[in-house]
């Protein structure tokens, strides 16, 4: 964005169990701005044919790329006529992209279908200095879709952000001050996806904000919402796209089971996979069915993705799955986005719970018994395979950064058990290094940012390893009475220690980041912290564990909790409302009550 403000403001001290581990002041960073500029703007016609006269075009923003990407449908009188790149420039006054698509009858045809044709295109243009904070889309010589790229930019597409699973957003926006419930759905059992589709302007008389997708039918935008959609797996089965202003769903898909993470959205359509062994691919505005593939097995990690999606995408990716079955566990799975062809299958040969994390050159795997395996994309051959320690328990999902790749575990080794975090080359496989967490410390994911590791750990009183297969390894107690917990931020190049602050409730996931502030789910809360110095941005005390890794975007919080119940919040000031079930005003001092 044109001006992004990293809040690291000066935090009251503040009350209650969860607040209570802090109590740590910040500091206020000053705002920094750049003024983009357009380096390239490309369009491409992905495909024709006879419509209805309606148009509408989607915006997403990818801010670490520097890149706006437009696709849409523009309407044409004829199949003689071909949609070309009319305009792409940066509006200083309005900090906008002003983007024209204009229709043009082609050269290479005499005869034609003579009906109203409805051109698809993708238009890609580039920045050098940040993004605009909004963009403004015509057709011809009408507004089609005018998008803030402010939340557009704070997209959260898969379950740890990328396909790396680094679950940081450096440019995203989280809530930085106290918050308060504005939304809760019932009947959702993941945390979501975060996606902007767009806004647009008027919507006829109700007045309501254009919503996913800007469309143009007569003379009226039309949808519904401010464009950013939660994607969520449903408790019994399926996926629901539900508007992220309100909480209302949108729509909902059935034909798959109960999902085993986070959906993941990328080029318009949403891939799922469920328990039943089902991988879909489904349009993210309609809902629609793109493919449904069934795999052998039960889906054990949420997909993570790769490349273009969808079916008309000029460069299919690809979706990655991990499936068991009674006597394969943890097998890799690598299945074309474009049309759900199975690429590839390999044998991890362990139990594979969490997502894989995959760059251009490797597939990451981490098995439940502390095994880092390296595979090829191309076609799943092993590359290299570590070993975390002898005796091993509470494996997290990999992150891979800057020529690294990252792992948290409860180990037994010569200095005892632990929770600890270890560090390969991400090439070689080589061992980098490893940084002790605590004797009691049972980890949770990590989020890798640029230079900072940001780890989290539950502490219990008594703690047994146990294996793969979730049997107990070593004697003791195994009562797991959670006694708190603690966060660490690490130099990511060495594993030393920037800061750490403990928790007096337990820490329930990993923490996620965005724009520079670090959020670590509780039992009965979250806990928002800088990233640099661990100063404290807010706490938020409610009634209810937090079951999985937030997910910030667009300057809300989306929290998956007990009893399959999604929370949205937002700042306080703001005034919330309930879609499902009531979870009380949550705020820094006091918890709500759940009716």
């Amino acid at each position: 964005m044109r001006r992004r403000i990293f809040l690291r403001g000066t935090a009251a001290c503040l009350g209650g169990a969860v607040a209570s581990a802090f109590g740590i002041d910040g500091r206020v960073a000053d705002a920094q701005e750049a003024a983009p500029t357009v380096v390239d703007a490309e369009l491409t016609v992905r495909d024709s044919g006879c419509g209805d006269g309606s148009q509408r075009a989607t915006v997403q923003a990818d801010a670490a790329a520097d890149r706006v990407t437009v696709d849409g449908v523009v309407a044409a009188p004829s199949a003689c006529y071909t949609a070309e790149l009319a305009g792409a420039a940066y509006d200083d006054g309005a900090d906008a992209l002003d983007l024209t698509v204009r229709t043009v009858e082609r050269e290479d045809v005499d005869l034609c279908v003579q009906c109203l044709t409805a051109i698809e295109y993708r238009a890609v243009v580039t920045f050098d200095g940040g993004l605009p904070g909004r963009a403004v889309v015509h057709h011809d010589d009408e507004t089609v879709t005018e998008s803030a790229l402010d939340a557009a930019a704070a997209n959260w597409r898969q379950s740890a952000f990328d396909a790396a699973n680094t679950a940081v957003d450096a440019t995203g926006r989280g809530p930085d001050t106290a918050t308060t419930v504005r939304w809760t759905q019932d009947d959702v059992r993941t945390a979501p996806a975060i996606v902007d589709q767009g806004v647009g302007g008027s919507a006829g008389e109700s007045g309501s904000e254009a919503g996913a997708t800007g469309s143009k039918d007569g003379d009226e935008l039309v949808g519904s919402g401010d464009g950013s959609v939660a994607f969520v797996g449903a408790s019994g089965g399926g996926v629901s796209a539900l508007d992220g202003e309100t909480g209302d769903e949108r729509w909902s898909f059935d034909a798959v089971g109960p999902l085993a993470g986070t959906p993941a959205v990328v080029d318009g359509t949403v891939y799922a996979a469920g328990t039943d062994g089902r991988v879909v691919a489904v349009d993210a505005v309609t809902g629609d069915t793109g493919w449904n593939r069934s795999v052998d097995g039960s889906v054990a990690a949420a997909p993570t993705v790769t490349g273009g999606g969808g079916s008309r995408s000029t460069e299919p990716g690809t979706v990655y799955v991990v499936a068991s079955g009674s006597s394969t566990p943890g097998r890799v799975i690598a299945i074309d986005t474009g049309d759900g062809t199975v690429r590839w299958t390999r044998e991890s040969g362990g139990n594979v719970r969490d997502p894989l994390a995959i760059t251009e050159d490797l597939v990451y795997v981490g098995r439940s018994d502390g095994r880092l395996l390296a595979l090829s994309p191309e076609d799943g051959q092993r590359q290299w395979e570590r070993r975390v320690g002898d005796e091993t328990a509470n494996v997290t999902a990999p992150a891979v950064r800057d020529g690294l790749a990252y792992l948290a575990a409860r180990t037994e080794n010569e200095d005892g058990a632990g929770g600890r975090v270890f560090v390969f080359d991400a090439a070689s496989g080589e061992s980098e290094w490893t940084r002790d967490l605590g004797t009691s410390a049972v980890p949770r994911s990590l989020a890798v940012a640029d230079g900072t590791v940001a780890a989290s750990a539950a502490a219990y009183g008594e703690v047994a390893l146990s294996d793969g297969a979730g049997g107990a390894q070593s004697g003791g107690d195994t009562d797991m009475s959670a006694a708190g917990g603690s966060i660490h931020a690490l130099n990511a190049s060495n594993g030393d220690e920037r800061w750490s602050r403990t928790t007096t409730a337990e820490v329930t996931a990993g923490p996620t980041v965005a724009g520079g502030t670090a959020y670590v789910p509780l039992n009965g809360g979250i806990a928002a912290v800088a990233l640099d110095d661990g100063g404290e941005r807010f706490t938020a005390s409610f009634p209810a564990r937090v079951t999985a890794p937030a997910t910030p975007a667009a300057g809300r919080l989306y929290l998956a909790v007990d009893d399959d119940r999604l929370v949205a919040l937002g700042p306080a000031e703001s005034e919330g409302r309930t879609a499902g079930q009531s979870l009380g005003d949550v705020d820094d001092r006091r918890a709500g009550n759940v009716q």
